[in-house]
C-alpha cells in the first residue's frame, strides 16, 4: 500500500471516530419519543440488555392496551435513523460438525459459546455495518480465553465496516473516496440480493409479516405461523408451523414488548449472515421466547432451544454442516435518533 493510500485511509477512520462520537453525543440528547438512556448510563441502542424494568413513560403511552388487553401497533411510522446491534450467540454441547474439502469431509464435535455482533447505523438513504465479532468464543470470568475453537470463525472480516447507499434500484455499496479494498468490495457482493432482508433481521427495516393491529392479546391466546408466515420469526426463505402463545408485556431497554413462548419447526434456505456466510437449515424449536415489539414490527429478542441441521458456506471457503442440539439467542439494542 502506498503512502497515499495510508494517509487517506487514515483520514477516513479519522473521520469515521469523530463521525461516532457526534452520532454518540446526539443520543444523549434523544429524549422524548424513543430517546433515553438505560441504567448504568449506557446509551441505548449501543448496549445489549437483557429483558426487564420498565417501559419508558412516553414510548409506553403510545401502546393500544384496553382492559381486555394489548394489541400490535403497525400505524407509526418506521424511524429512518436508526443506531443498533444484532447480537447472535450460539451455545452448543457436543454439536456434530463436518467441513468439506478437496480431500474429503473431516468431521468433529464442538462444544461452547460462540457470538457474531454487528453494530449498525441507519440514516437517510445510507447504512453502516461494522462487524464487531465473527462468532468469537464467549469466556467466562476469571478464565483464560481458548484459542479460535470454532471451525466457523471467519476472521477476514472482523473489524471491519461497509457502507451504503440506496438509489430507485436498490442499496449499493459505497467504497471511501479515493480507495478500492477488493476484500470489502468481495463481502458486499456476496451480501447480494439478500441485503435488505439482512437489514430486517438487525432491526433496522420493519417485517411484513407481522400481527394484525386489530387483534387484541390476552395471556395464553394462541397463533399458528404456517407457510411463509414463519417469516415473522426468520425473515429470509422460510417456511414451516410454528406456535406461538401469548404470556405478557415485558419491556427491553424501556422499549415495550409482547413476549411469546414458541414452539414448532420450519426450514430456510440462503439466509444470510453478517460476514456474507449463506445457511440452509431444518430447525425444531424445542423451547423457545421472542420479545415483539408493540409500536413496530420488529423483534426485538429471539431465545430458542432447538435441534438444528445446518449447511453454512463462504464465498468460495468450504462447507460446514452442523447438526445437534444449539441454544440460539438473537438479542438487538436498538434506538430511533432525531
Amino acid at each position: 500500500m502506498n503512502p497515499v493510500t495510508m494517509t487517506t485511509m487514515s483520514c477516513m477512520r479519522l473521520l469515521m471516530v469523530v463521525a461516532m462520537f457526534g452520532f454518540l453525543a446526539s443520543c444523549e440528547k434523544a429524549r422524548g419519543l424513543f430517546g433515553g438512556v438505560t441504567g448504568g448510563g449506557a446509551v441505548l441502542g449501543t448496549v445489549v440488555v437483557p429483558p426487564g424494568g420498565s417501559a419508558e413513560a412516553s414510548m409506553d403511552a403510545m401502546v393500544t392496551r384496553t382492559e381486555e388487553g394489548v394489541s400490535f401497533r403497525r400505524d407509526i411510522e418506521f424511524p429512518s435513523k436508526i443506531q443498533g446491534v444484532l447480537s447472535v450467540t450460539r451455545e452448543m454441547q457436543d454439536v456434530r460438525v463436518m467441513e468439506g474439502s478437496a480431500l474429503g469431509n473431516e468431521s468433529k464435535t464442538l462444544s461452547g459459546s460462540f457470538e457474531t455482533r454487528m453494530l449498525f447505523t441507519k440514516g437517510a438513504g445510507q447504512f453502516t455495518m461494522n462487524l464487531e465479532r465473527v462468532e468469537q468464543a464467549q469466556v467466562e470470568a476469571g478464565k483464560k480465553p481458548e484459542v479460535d475453537t470454532s471451525p466457523l470463525r471467519e476472521k477476514g472480516r472482523e473489524g471491519k465496516a461497509l457502507y451504503f447507499g440506496v438509489s430507485e434500484e436498490g442499496w449499493y455499496f459505497k467504497a471511501p473516496e479515493g480507495t478500492r479494498e477488493p476484500d470489502l468490495e468481495s463481502w458486499a457482493a456476496e451480501l447480494g440480493g439478500e441485503f435488505p432482508q439482512l437489514l430486517v433481521d438487525a432491526g433496522a427495516h420493519p417485517r411484513v409479516q407481522w400481527f394484525s393491529p386489530a387483534r387484541v392479546w390476552r395471556s395464553g391466546d394462541r397463533i399458528v405461523l404456517a407457510g411463509n408466515a414463519v417469516k415473522l420469526l426468520d425473515p429470509f426463505d422460510s417456511g414451516g408451523r410454528v406456535v406461538l402463545v401469548f404470556e405478557g408485556e415485558e419491556p427491553i431497554a424501556g422499549h415495550p414488548c409482547g413476549v411469546f413462548a414458541v414452539e414448532g419447526s420450519y426450514t430456510v434456505k440462503n439466509r444470510l449472515t453478517a460476514y456474507g456466510g449463506r445457511e440452509e437449515a431444518e430447525v425444531t424449536i424445542t423451547k423457545g421466547r421472542i420479545w415483539a415489539s408493540l409500536l413496530f414490527p420488529m423483534v426485538l429478542r429471539e431465545e430458542y432451544e432447538v435441534v438444528e441441521n445446518l449447511t453454512r458456506k463462504l464465498g468460495s471457503g468450504p462447507e460446514f454442516r452442523m447438526q445437534g442440539g444449539v441454544k440460539i439467542t438473537r438479542a438487538r439494542a436498538w434506538a430511533s435518533m432525531p
